[in-house]
């Protein structure tokens, strides 16, 4: 059975950042069956349950602080619903209880999920999950810049249709290739533009910079700027932002030692200023000014969280309350988007909005955000001196940047890996030497 569980657990890695053979609305709430890491997990769950439990329950006996602070953050979203209750009582059929039960379900998911890939980090070792993981992204760029050659060059062609057809089956969760297509947008193995941005920003992008083994320098250098080829022709505003921050992240982390990078620092410039030449000016109407209808949605759910976080500051709203002030909060300039509408108006339920750093903060208040700078402070010293420093604290800061108006991280797969391999950080410590430098 060993092989068994080992087998589906190398399955689970290499599918982390794609989105193939997903579950389609309403079976996929939040993502979490959004490809096949979702069912192998699963799968592997319930072997272990009924054929090793004492495993499973040895990994949650091992990590009280992850439960400890799981269980904080639904006895407040909890606790919280009481005083959003009294407060706004029965909106349009629905309740403050109603609202956070769902994402209650998601927190308990996060949870199972970050155990899970503890037990998958101790069964595999380090070195053979980056083995996959390289594997994996293989795949991943390489079928993504074929998409990219068939947007470019082939729109209009059968190769075009044979593309479409192939990708509609593997592929049906999120916005349609047909459509992307011919707007000349990518969305490749995942669910749509915006989150291939954010796969290759937080994900792939860092892999390639800072996990070096088994990479000569000549191929690592093509690895890095096929992927900024991606995220720039991918013209989505998550991309920019995303390579933006990385570059700028890079250069200030080598300031000192730039002569080493001199050739690297060069061509991340020339790919931003080229950037900026051939798809800024449309992006940046899409992120900054209120033409564009979903940044008006995910702008407008920013700015009533905030607003109703103003009155909870301390302790949040609690997770999943953040729509009910809409009714008091809802800016004038959001009502020209429909997605934002349909949630001032009840039809989509249950209530909430923006990414996941702003849903974070606002729904766990001021005590929440020092819950989670103290876990990364304590986690990101003790990797300082491991291959793992560089790639997570890049990694978890795209995440909490680009998690402000647009990434979340229910059925998010590889950021919920990232982030379980920051609170492995003892793990990794013990176990430096299982990582190649």
């Amino acid at each position: 059975m060993n092989k068994i569980f080992r087998k589906l657990e190398e399955i689970y890695i290499f599918f982390l950042p794609i989105t193939i053979f997903g579950l389609t609305y309403p079976f996929n709430h939040g993502g979490i069956f959004s490809g096949i890491s979702a069912y192998v997990m699963v799968v592997n769950l319930v072997l272990l349950v009924l054929l090793n439990p004492k495993k499973l329950l040895l990994k949650i006996i091992k990590s009280p602080y992850t439960a400890l602070v799981f269980s904080y953050f639904i006895f407040m979203s909890l606790f919280m619903s009481n005083i959003i209750y009294i407060r706004f009582g029965i909106v349009r059929n629905h309740t403050s209880y109603t609202a956070v039960l769902r994402q209650i379900i998601f927190l308990v998911h996060i949870y199972i999920t970050i155990i899970y890939n503890k037990i998958i980090i101790e069964d595999l070792k380090l070195e053979r999950i980056f083995a996959i993981i390289r594997k994996s992204l293989f795949y991943l760029v390489s079928f993504t810049l074929l998409e990219l050659v068939v947007i470019n060059f082939y729109s209009d062609s059968q190769i075009k249709s044979i593309f479409v057809f192939v990708e509609k089956y593997i592929n049906p969760v999120g916005m349609s290739t047909d459509k992307l297509i011919d707007i000349k947008k990518m969305k490749s193995l995942t669910e749509e533009p915006s989150m291939l941005g954010a796969v290759f920003s937080i994900y792939v992008l860092p892999f390639f910079l800072y996990i070096n083994s088994n990479f000569t320098k000549i191929k690592k250098m093509i690895y890095i700027v096929l992927s900024c080829i991606i995220l720039i022709y991918s013209k989505a505003s998550t991309s920019m932002i995303g390579v933006i921050l990385i570059s700028i992240y890079i250069f200030f982390q080598n300031f000192k030692k730039l002569w080493k990078y001199s050739i690297f620092i060069i061509i991340i410039f020339l790919m931003n200023f080229t950037m900026i030449i051939k798809v800024f000016s449309p992006l940046y109407s899409k992120v900054f000014e209120l033409k564009n209808l979903s940044s008006v949605h995910r702008y407008s759910s920013v700015y009533t969280n905030i607003k109703g976080f103003l009155d909870y500051p301390i302790f949040g709203f609690g997770w999943g309350n953040s729509g009910f002030f809409y009714l008091e909060y809802f800016p004038k300039w959001g009502f020209t988007s429909e997605e934002s509408l349909a949630i001032y108006y009840g039809k989509k339920l249950p209530f909430t909005g923006g990414g996941i750093t702003v849903e974070y903060i606002t729904s766990f208040g001021i005590i929440g955000v020092i819950i989670l700078l103290f876990i990364l402070i304590i986690n990101l010293k003790k990797l300082k001196n491991t291959p793992l420093n560089n790639y997570l604290k890049l990694s978890i800061f795209l995440i909490i940047v680009l998690g402000v108006v647009s990434i979340e991280i229910t059925g998010r797969y590889y950021a919920i890996f990232l982030i379980t391999l920051l609170l492995e950080s003892d793990y990794i410590n013990k176990n430096i030497n299982s990582i190649s430098k």
